[in-house]
């Protein structure tokens, strides 16, 4: 019971997001940073149809996708002080990032299931941990040059 109300909670909390942010009049600016989901990777013409567009489409919202195929949280940590990419988050009045299941599947993912097979989850929660740090990082740095922003 406790999870679906968490679910429901944060479902409120993205969609009053999108509807306060909204209600400035002009076209939102809405970028979405990470790694292959974020980009569309797998979806058929995937600038026209992968998640960011359909959203930003459907509601009339400036888009720009900084996704990058098989990126890590580690790169994106690094990806998002580019010049571009920098200029964007703080032009955004919505980031939406997809990003950490690069940071496992990378790291040798026969080992990690083998470790944790025989109850040795250590080296997922070194990954788990690293992730954390990065994403921390990702996030503090966007909202230190736009601290208006909405992040997703």
């Amino acid at each position: 019971m406790k999870k679906l109300i968490c679910v429901l909670l944060c479902a409120l909390v993205v969609l009053s997001a999108f509807t306060a942010v909204s209600m400035a009049g002009a076209p939102l600016n809405y970028v979405v940073i990470g790694d292959s989901i974020a980009r569309g990777a797998g979806v058929y013409n995937s600038s026209e149809a992968c998640y960011g567009r359909i959203v930003a489409d459907t509601n009339g919202y400036n888009y720009q996708n900084f996704g990058i195929d098989g990126y890590t949280s580690w790169q994106l940590k690094d990806y998002v002080r580019d010049a571009n990419v920098t200029k964007a988050l703080s032009n955004a009045d919505i980031v939406s990032i997809s990003i950490g299941g690069n940071d496992y599947l990378q790291q040798n993912l026969p080992k990690i299931i083998t470790h944790v097979t025989f109850g040795n989850y250590k080296i997922v929660n070194d990954i788990q941990n690293n992730f954390r740090e990065n994403l921390t990082n990702i996030i503090n740095y966007i909202i230190s040059v736009n601290p208006d922003v909405v992040i997703l």
